[in-house]
């Protein structure tokens, strides 16, 4: 009985549309209705990035979030032409969009008088549908739950769009409207909230017998729901209800208008400068933004070169200024009313927030708590107790780095000659480290701009993630409405074609409307309920909206490298929004998801514009399409760490002062709130707040946006990202499948879990434990302030028992050091080395002579058992080397690095060849590749042979840094830095290929399922490779091996490309898949497939869809083994098949290929030749043929393959020597002409002038 596989046919197209990405569809546009009225505006929920700026700038104030969970509310897509549409509700206008039907929400139609009416009557049937649920509600899913992500979802729908027009468009008709109809929206989430019936029916649900056979995420529904219930006030009394509910409305009130002064106070300071001379060192770009932002304020004749020019205090201005500005007087100005902003006036803030951290406090009380810190915690990871912990952690292992970050910026101002080298200040430190940083890296951010044009940027970033989470990003541009022509809009689709998501990307500063920062926030979330046909899910859509510089005349936008960051974060969020899984909307995407944990996604992707591939993917110059120099990229991954300290503590201050205010600060007490900020500073702020620094009027992440006794979650997810990076870094980032499965992993578990299980859950599931705070500190050079063994016990013990020399202490430091059950071997030499400035302090500045001076030459390998491998492999090195150079020794999670000279003795090195030491073949080396041979395609020579290649490795790479660090000629130095690192890109790129071609080699026979999988990685580059590769060998036999697996490579690559050409083929090709599956039987299937080829129509694009479906389902770890059965059955039909229908001239080619003896290939040919029916019906599995037809078959495949090397477009594959199979070819095709065609020529001759004489 054949297998049936109907059944599973659908399955079997997702697997192979899921990985082929070869089927495009059409995209239809439809044009939106519009809708007028007076005026436009909008407001906005954010996710906001952290404040990365010395100057607190890049990433300003969010708008408030509520606490009642978010139901939005868009039914999905059927396909990538099908648009979104909302349900029909009653309206009381069909004039007012907000009311209408619409596929997407109508940003460009919502006017300011649409908001009361529309607001009211949605409100009213909201509340009549809430009353309806609490008499008919029952505990049970679809009577509870189903019914209140209904209700809910259009109201967030339509508050949603209206609050995110007033972030990015706003208007004051627009914030009357909003602050109007507010009231009456937080009333009904108060009622809702405060639900008896529906909290009822949840605690009902948590105790019934059911309870332990829900899923993870109804689970948390019901848990999350109780506990925001009572946090929301269902459990108090009457008359405590009601005063909750009045703080509540006035929080509310006050959030907005503490946001409104900031936005206010922001827009209010324009500042107009008429001689350049003031505005000395500003770059063209901030000079072409002041120039027409002034245009826009009416100065008509505003130019870059010669203005006027306006400064403001939106973020791109602002930080122009401080970091470029050579005028201190202008940047002190500027400066002073950026910290002061929304401080006076009636744009004064304290009182609001006076009012507000009291009105919290009340809050909390009422609830049972004793701060409002408590409270937050409530919904969050971290207690108040281990947030503080980590804080302190953070702050004592940044505190030394950022004192030493001033003092280098002191040191270097006074090199240069600042008159204020010795009283540096708030608006000196940005300017001086930003010249610092050029001079240390030779890396000026204004000037990699045109590096980084916005355009590249998004085809890197959407590159990336394609790469990683298999999904393509398309423009999807006319398909929804926008509220601005800047705005562009994407759709998101899986990897056979199928839309999954769709975002908004708003990228550009306009201060007059549009407030500062950058964030993402959900337009809808994906849910099952909420689709039309109740059983596939609702696709998510987002918007994320950033305030770079604009495009400046024919210039694209050009970015700095931290606006890149910024981008890449962003995505970040809206990543784990559009790919969630999840189909219970109250916890997909970010739902649900705790609030320190959050950023985890978004901080991750920063990370990536470290990653070598990616960023030279997009750092291309916007006019020439010059990629960016590698010596810059090696500076780039240097200055990563840049005053690290400095920038650790300025969040550590933000997230220290947010949970002072919120758990210990008494409002109306003895201690401002401005007391409490200079009292946080003098642990966190190496120089001191000015004594009118009101920063805390501006903080708009706690007084206006959601991260009130919170902000410490980008610390405590900084944690989560840097270790889940490492992941990556552990799997290997150049190992490009390794990469992709951990990607897989991350998407299946951080990005598609959402809110549906606890993050720390979901974490273990990524990374396999708990995570760790190593990464975050490797990441930012930080790692040597916390070693395995608390380094102050350490020091303490140290200074206790204080050596009388050094050499003692080295002495000492070879006893190994006891943590918990492990015994470690932590020499604290290395501590010592490690630490030098301290103990210079100890031996008057002779620490570091008689660190360099000491050398300890061990022989005996029981006096130093117990070290790693690591540091055996270091030491060996050191004594190799005799200069001195970097120590680093890795225990578990600690490096500690430093000075160290082990040996200094030339006759202790092992000659490694004949007259070479390992130093003196390393320096051979170095000179062969800086001045023989500079050209890095001629190191792959070298370097092609791996296993010899592994044993200089690391002392080549080694060699090269210690002359470097030991050169004091600078030109010198810097080509022994780039030599390495152009050796280790080489090296790095040809490990790549050789681990490709042994995939190759060990599945010849899947050669076009290893290029469905890896076209990217058959590059000219890889081809190349083959072409060094084939040269090291020196039989012709392995030569021609090496050249006919070149020529199936590019065959197979080369039918790939072709098959992706048309549309129609694989269409055609698609309807014969389909039509295969469609079989009752898998015998039926595999002779459908024979009689294809029988029709010569197993075209190749069929053949790549089965070759592609095959590889796909032995791939996947999560394909049931039946489908695999089915799709190995189907491939090998294809390849028999094939088989069958070749020439029969082709086999008997295959078969004559194989005599290397002349007279044996002679004879096999007459036998071949051997023409009559008498043989052939002799014989009637004999194959025969005439040597007219084969050397016509002979003499195409040479044609073919001359054709083919000179038409392909991989350039190294022309260099392929030719194959031993070619040169057979030829000698055959001699053979046929001298021994047949030319008899039978001179017979035919003969017969000729026979019969004409």
């Amino acid at each position: 009985m054949g297998r049936k596989i109907t059944s599973i046919a659908t399955t079997l197209l997702i697997v192979v549309f899921a990985m082929a990405t070869i089927i495009s569809f059409a995209r239809s546009f439809r044009h939106p209705i519009r809708y007028s009225c007076s005026s436009t505006s909008k407001r906005l929920k954010s996710r906001i990035c952290p404040l990365w700026s010395p100057s607190f700038s890049l990433c300003l104030p969010a708008s408030p979030r509520t606490t009642t969970l978010r139901k939005s509310h868009l039914p999905p897509p059927l396909s990538a032409v099908n648009p979104l549409r909302a349900p029909t509700m009653s309206t009381v206008s069909d004039d007012n969009p907000l009311l209408r039907t619409f596929e997407f929400p109508p940003f460009d139609a919502i006017d300011a008088c649409h908001v009361l009416p529309g607001l009211r009557a949605l409100l009213k049937k909201l509340d009549s549908d809430l009353m309806e649920l609490e008499k008919t509600v029952e505990p049970s899913w679809p009577k509870l739950v189903e019914p209140l992500e209904k209700m809910m979802d259009r109201l967030t729908v339509v508050w949603g769009a209206v609050n995110h027009l007033k972030a990015v468009k706003d208007t004051p008709e627009l914030r009357s409207a909003i602050e109007e109809i507010q009231p009456e929206k937080v009333e009904f989430d108060l009622k809702l909230s405060q639900s008896k019936p529906i909290y009822n029916a949840f605690k009902a649900i948590r105790d019934s017998k059911d309870w332990d056979g829900l899923s993870d995420a109804r689970k948390r529904i019901v848990e999350s729901s109780i506990k925001e219930a009572v946090l929301g006030g269902v459990s108090l009394e009457d008359s405590k209800r009601e005063e909750f509910n009045k703080i509540q409305q006035e929080l509310t009130k006050l959030s907005r208008k503490f946001e409104e002064n900031v936005l206010d106070a922001t827009k209010k300071f324009e500042k107009v400068i008429t001689d350049k001379k003031e505005i000395e060192g500003l770059p063209a770009t901030a000079l072409g933004l002041a120039a027409q932002t002034a245009l826009s304020k009416g100065h008509d004749n505003a130019t870059a070169e010669n203005g006027p020019w306006m400064i403001t205090l939106d973020a791109p201005s602002f930080m122009s200024v401080m970091q470029h500005a050579k005028n201190r007087a202008l940047r002190e100005e500027i400066y002073r009313a950026y910290v002061t902003r929304a401080s006076s006036g009636e744009l004064d803030n304290t009182q609001v927030i006076e009012q507000i951290l009291k009105l919290r406090l009340e809050k909390a009380k009422l609830l049972g708590y004793n701060n409002y810190a408590e409270v937050s915690m409530a919904t969050k990871m971290a207690t108040v107790g281990k947030a503080e912990e980590l804080l302190e952690k953070l702050r004592s292992a940044s505190w030394n780095a950022a004192v030493q970050d001033m003092e280098d910026l002191r040191q270097f101002s006074k090199s240069q000659g600042a008159s204020e080298a010795n009283e540096l200040t708030h608006w000196d430190t940005t300017f001086w480290s930003e010249r610092l940083r050029e001079s240390k890296y030779e890396i000026n951010e204004e000037e990699l701009r045109p590096y980084f044009s916005l355009p590249k940027v998004m085809d890197g970033l959407f590159s990336l993630v394609k790469m990683l989470f298999g999904i393509d990003v398309e423009p999807a541009d006319g398909l929804a409405p926008v509220w601005n022509t800047d705005v562009r809009f994407y759709r998101i689709k899986d990897s056979s074609g199928k839309p999954i998501s769709y975002f908004y990307f708003d990228p550009f500063s306009r201060p007059a409307e549009k407030r500062g920062g950058a964030w993402m926030d959900e337009v809808v979330a994906r849910s099952r309920v909420l689709s039309d046909d109740k059983t596939s899910a609702r696709l998510p859509i987002a918007h994320m909206v950033c305030n770079q510089m604009p495009p400046v005349g024919d210039k694209p936008s050009l970015m700095t490298f931290r606006e890149v960051e910024t981008v890449f974060h962003e995505f970040g969020h809206a990543l784990q929004h559009m790919l969630t899984k999840q189909d219970e909307g109250l916890v997909a995407g970010i739902r649900g998801v705790e609030w320190d944990a959050v950023e985890l996604p978004s901080q991750f992707m920063e990370n990536w514009c470290y990653h070598r591939d990616t960023l030279m993917g997009i750092a291309k110059h916007y006019e020439t399409g010059e990629s960016l120099p590698e010596e810059i990229y090696q500076k780039l991954l240097a200055a990563r760490t840049f005053r690290a300290g400095s920038l650790s503590l300025r969040q550590l201050k933000f997230a220290t002062v947010d949970l002072e205010l919120h758990s210990r600060y008494i409002p109306g007490g003895t201690e401002s709130i401005y007391d409490v900020d200079r009292r946080v500073s003098e642990k966190t702020q190496i120089i001191p707040p000015l004594p009118e620094d009101r920063f805390l009027c501006s903080f708009s992440h706690i007084f206006a946006g959601g991260y009130a006794a919170g902000y410490y979650s980008y610390k405590w997810a900084e944690v989560l990202s840097a270790d889940a990076f490492s992941a990556f870094e552990d799997a290997g980032l150049h190992d490009d499948k390794a990469v992709r499965e951990t990607g897989h992993r991350f998407r299946e578990t951080i990005l598609a879990l959402g809110g549906g299980k606890d993050p720390l859950t979901v974490f273990v599931e990524f990374r396999g434990r708990e995570p760790s705070p190593e990464p975050l500190l490797r990441h930012n050079g930080l790692l040597s302030t916390l070693p395995l063994r608390d380094m102050t016990t350490v020091f303490s013990e140290w200074q206790t028992h204080m050596p009388s020399n050094l050499e003692q202490l080295f002495t000492l430091g070879l006893e190994p050091l006891t943590t918990g059950k492990d015994t470690i071997p932590t020499p604290l030499y290395h501590w010592a080395a490690w630490n030098w400035q301290k103990l210079r302090q100890k031996f008057d500045g002779n620490v570091l002579d008689a660190i360099k001076k000491f050398g300890k030459l061990i022989t005996d390998k029981k006096e130093i058992d117990g070290f790693p491998a690591t540091a055996l492999g270091l030491a060996a090195q050191t004594a190799s080397s005799k200069n001195t150079m970097n120590v680093c020794y890795v225990p578990r999670t600690e490096i500690l690095c430093g000075k160290l000279t082990m040996a200094q003795h030339e006759d202790h090195e092992v000659e490694i060849a004949e007259g070479y030491t390992m130093t003196t073949f390393c320096d051979k080396m170095i000179d062969v590749f800086l001045n023989e041979k500079p050209k890095p395609k001629d190191w792959m020579s070298y370097l092609i042979f791996r296993e010899d290649w592994n044993k200089y490795r690391d002392n080549f790479y080694n060699r090269c840094k210690s002359r470097a660090d030991g050169e004091n000629d600078f030109t010198m130095k810097q080509r022994l830095v780039t030599l390495a690192a152009e050796v280790k890109r080489v090296d790095d790129e040809m490990e790549r290929h050789a681990k490709l071609l042994k995939q190759i080699e060990d599945s010849p026979m899947d050669i076009n399922a290893i290029v469905t999988r890896r076209r990217k990685d058959f590059t000219g580059d890889f081809f190349r490779y083959l072409t060094v590769f084939q040269e090291t060998h020196e039989s012709l036999e392995d030569r021609d091996a090496v050249a006919r697996l070149g020529a199936r490579c590019l065959s197979a690559v080369s039918a790939y490309d072709n098959t992706l050409e048309t549309v129609e083929t694989l269409d055609a090709a698609q309807a014969k898949f389909e039509d295969i599956l469609d079989s009752p039987s898998i015998e039926a299937a595999c002779a459908k497939i024979k009689s294809l080829a029988k029709a010569k129509e197993l075209d190749s694009s069929l053949i790549l869809l089965i070759n592609s479906a095959w590889a796909s389902a032995k791939d996947s770890p999560t394909m049931k083994n039946e489908v695999k059965a089915i799709m190995y059955e189907l491939y090998k039909a294809t390849k028999r098949s094939l088989k069958s229908i070749a020439p029969k001239e082709i086999k008997l080619l295959k078969y004559l290929l194989n005599f290397t003896d002349p007279e044996e290939r002679f004879s096999a040919l007459a036998t071949a030749f051997s023409p009559g029916k008498d043989n052939e019906n002799r014989n009637p599995n004999a194959i025969y043929t005439t040597p007219k037809e084969l050397h016509k078959w002979i003499t195409i495949m040479l044609d073919a393959y001359q054709l083919h090397k000179e038409e392909t477009g991989i350039e190294e594959a022309k260099e392929m020597n030719l194959p031993m199979v070619i040169q057979r070819l030829s000698i055959l095709k001699e053979t046929i002409e001298e021994e047949y065609l030319e008899k039978e020529n001179r017979d035919a001759k003969k017969d000729t002038d026979a019969e004409e004489f």
